[in-house]
């Protein structure tokens, strides 16, 4: 009887297979299918009851599986990216994969079939969604990029900044939903089995899903093709300020401040057909006031006509908290100033800049004479002191262009961009910003130590500096940015040989020898 059934519901695909999903890589892709097989496999048993797969045959499958996809989807990105950290972390994926496969198999071997099955089912789902939403769609974009003539460091920041906020979002709302609707969704399949009434299971499904969808926090809203909201649930109401009568009377566009009508249409187009997307949006409330959100929006079909189910979240917590946590990762947590990550990036694209404008830039490579003394006599809390006090004083010597960074420890590294088409004329302006930084570092400091409250018994500490600077200039030239630190760095030593207290361009050695 449970056949009839299926033949009116159809074949269940717990786990789509789409475009979504497509690494771009053939061989990736085809593997990565036989998994999905697997997982709709299991779900169609659990759904209608058939007859349950021997456990260990399950498990031999995954084991061939394991073996023979792993070992050929490693030798795809170690082809680009040998001995790269990123093709590293992704073998260690495996490695937990295996890992968590032989546990999965001791825990549920006393298990009832259907519940070791539901647990099976369970793991390889959210596994897979990882690993190709996430792992796989990562690698495969940065060896696109790669063959398409970027460097690997490029790729990988440009796919980094592509995909990281989204890819995380979005995996974490669609596991979300999958929890509370896949489980779901498969039982009430089961009881319209055991129950042979297909038509009363439908509006089971109906009148259930309403209700999950009511019940649920996450604001969620159905847009007809036009962008007109048919049918919202009571989080969505509640987010906006207004009754669901009146959020009926509404559009995307009353509600969208940030994104133009004619992006937002746009972007509706691109998702007819049933995909699926991730955008950042500005709600507009009734009392006027504006709320930061995530929308993410999918293409679907209702009666025949086109629509598109949309769950938003509101994420104002979550952009202050991304702005502290961009402060933590790209900013030096003492002096404040742009750290090695940060300055990386903007020396890239301060290089990028000069091939297109045929302007030189200049790398100033900045080391504290005499450092150590203070921190030994004095302490730590001192050293921090001069530091910060010599952030701020190299800041006063630069351009709201320049970029001042902490090196570490005593070193700092000052990148001067834009200077003149000339190379003489550039070598001297980078000396004179050079010079003119030396002097400042070289006033006498006061610095004035922390004391616990009502403690006044130490008296302010007076110091005096130098700084040995090495210099680089660059312009239409293959150096990268490491190329560029070490030049520095050895001009800087350099400096340090002559004495201290001394400014030498590597650069013009470089030249002179080349002359």
């Amino acid at each position: 009887m449970h056949e009839n059934i299926k033949d009116k519901i159809g074949k269940i695909d717990i786990l789509p297979w789409s475009q979504n999903f497509a690494t771009g890589i053939a061989e990736v892709d085809e593997q990565h299918k036989r998994l999905v097989m697997l997982v709709n496999r299991l779900a169609n048993a659990l759904a209608y009851g058939g007859e349950f797969e021997d456990l260990e045959s399950v498990f031999k499958e995954l084991a061939s599986y394991a073996v023979y996809h792993f070992v050929s989807e490693e030798r795809v990105w170690s082809s680009v990216l040998a001995d790269d950290v990123c093709a590293d972390e992704h073998r260690k994926t495996h490695e937990r994969f295996v890992t968590e496969v032989q546990d999965i198999r001791r825990n549920v071997a006393q298990m009832p079939p259907r519940q070791a099955f539901q647990k099976i089912l369970t793991f390889l789902t959210r596994w897979l969604a990882f690993h190709i939403l996430d792992d796989d769609k990562k690698i495969a974009r940065v060896i696109e990029e790669i063959r398409s003539g970027r460097s690997k460091d490029e790729a990988k920041r440009l796919v980094r900044d592509e995909m990281n906020e989204t890819t995380h979002v979005l995996l974490d709302t669609l596991l979300a939903m999958y929890d509370s609707l896949a489980g779901r969704t498969l039982q009430l399949i089961q009881e319209a089995t055991e129950r042979a009434k297909a038509e009363h299971q439908a509006q089971v499904l109906l009148q259930r899903n309403r209700l999950l969808m009511q019940s649920t926090p996450e604001g969620i809203h159905i847009l007809d093709e036009n962008g007109r909201i048919i049918e919202a649930n009571e989080g969505f109401c509640r987010h906006l300020g207004y009754t669901p009568e009146e959020v009926l009377q509404l559009t995307v566009f009353d509600i969208e401040s940030l994104v133009p009508p004619d992006e937002i249409r746009a972007n509706l187009q691109r998702l007819l057909g049933g995909r699926h997307a991730l955008f950042e949006g500005r709600h507009r409330r009734k009392d006027g006031t504006l709320v930061d959100v995530e929308l993410i929006v999918s293409g679907a079909e209702i009666d025949g006509k086109s629509c598109f189910f949309v769950l938003s979240r509101d994420i104002t917590e979550k952009k202050k908290s991304q702005a502290i946590f961009n402060d933590l990762a790209f900013y030096d947590a003492l002096t404040n100033l742009p750290n090695r990550r940060l300055l990386s990036d903007r020396l890239e694209q301060s290089i990028a800049a000069s091939k297109r404008q045929g302007r030189y830039g200049a790398l100033l490579f900045l080391d504290l004479d005499n450092f150590k003394p203070l921190n030994d006599v004095h302490g730590h809390a001192i050293g921090d002191l001069l530091l910060v006090e010599v952030a701020g004083r190299l800041r006063g010597c630069v351009r709201e262009t320049d970029t001042v960074a902490r090196f570490g420890g005593d070193e700092f590294i000052v990148l001067l961009a834009g200077l003149a088409t000339g190379f003489e004329t550039s070598a001297e302006q980078a000396r004179l910003i050079a010079e003119k930084i030396a002097a400042a570092i070289a006033e006498p400091y006061r610095l004035v130590p922390d004391m616990p409250s009502g403690r006044v018994d130490q008296a302010a500490i007076e110091h005096r500096c130098t700084v040995s600077i090495g210099a680089v200039l660059f312009s239409n030239d293959d150096h990268s940015a490491d190329d560029l630190i070490r030049e520095a760095d050895l001009a800087m030593y350099g400096a340090k040989k002559a004495g201290r207290n001394a400014i030498r361009f590597h650069v013009q050695e470089r030249r002179q020898a080349q002359a």
